[in-house]
This record gives C-alpha cells, structure tokens and sequence, in this order.
C-alpha cells in the first residue's frame, strides 16, 4: 500500500482521532464507576468509550483498505446505539445535567454523542447477528447485574426497557444497511 492511498479520505483519519480522544475522556468519565467494580464488569461498564475505541479501530482498517466484517457490525451498532442512548439521557434528566453548573459540559456530551450516533448509523453493515447478542449481552449486565452508569433517579425501569428497544431498533438499520437497503 502506498503512503499516499493512506490520506486519499483525510475525513477517516480526522474520524479515528475524534474517536480516540473521546473514548480517552470517556474512560475518565467512567472512572469512578470503573475503580470501584470488579475488573470483569469493566467491559460492560463504559459503553460508549469502547464504542467510540471500536469505531476507531473499524475506521482506521477501512482506511487501511481492510475490513472484518463482526467489529464493523459491533463498533457501528454500539456506536449508534449508545450516542442515541447518551443524548435521550441528558434530555429526559435535563433538570440534573443541563443545569447552570453543569450545561456547558453536557451539552458538549450531547453533541459527541449525537455525531457518535451518526458515525454509527452512516458505517452500519456487517456480522448483525454478532452485535446484537453483544447488545443484549450489556442489556443484560446494565439492568440485571447494575453496571449502567449512575443516572440521576431512582427509578430507571423505563431506562432499561428503552436500552432494549434500541438495540432492537440498531439491529434492525445494521440488518437493512447489510442488505443494501
């Protein structure tokens, strides 16, 4: 492969480092929570971080000219499931993180995460089946085992069950955009 093929889509490198240094500040975020469960809950734990780090990952073999076809499904499909997630969060406990003290930060939280959301949609494909059952997978460990991360209010029944709807819905788009449709 030549050097120059590597810059011919600047937009994918410009991508994987916006993913890179969200996934590090995301990390940071999750910080509290991670140091203060089991080192196996970890992986369950920081969701968008690792979505943001497998979009990384599936970017930079895209503009390597490779690809593999179970990380495409499961970068895209996290990555648009937990963006979206992300912002319906801020915006249904709005009082909590779009106050005074707090509405620069979230607001910015909102915006990655909405463009998170995007990359995923606009890159789904792949093995769908895959990313489904390691949505699932989370679902399960957010809502049974308790590794979601603190939200602002007790009850969080219906936070669970639109965790589930949109891995439904994010199985769905990757089903259709691995059809061609």
């Amino acid at each position: 492969m030549s050097i120059m093929r590597l810059f011919e889509r600047p937009w994918i490198w410009l991508a994987v480092a916006v993913n890179v240094a969200g996934a590090i500040y995301g990390f940071y975020w999750y910080e509290l929570q991670l140091v203060s469960s089991p080192i196996w809950q970890w992986a369950f734990i920081a969701d968008c971080p690792i979505s943001a780090t497998l979009m990384a990952v599936h970017l930079t073999l895209k503009a390597l000219g490779r690809t593999n076809e179970t990380l495409k499904a499961v970068a895209t499909c996290s990555s648009f499931k937990y963006g979206i997630w992300t912002c319906l969060i801020i915006l249904a406990f709005r009082s909590y993180f779009l106050s005074p003290e707090r509405r620069v930060l979230y607001v910015g939280m909102f915006l990655a995460h909405a463009l998170l959301a995007g990359e995923g949609y606009l890159e789904m494909g792949g093995r769908c089946s895959v990313a489904l059952i390691w949505l699932l997978i989370n679902d399960l460990m957010d809502y049974v085992v308790g590794t979601h991360p603190y939200l602002p209010a007790k009850n969080v029944e219906w936070v669970g069950f639109m965790t589930v709807t949109l891995t439904i819905l994010s199985f769905y788009l990757c089903k259709r955009a691995a059809a061609g449709i």
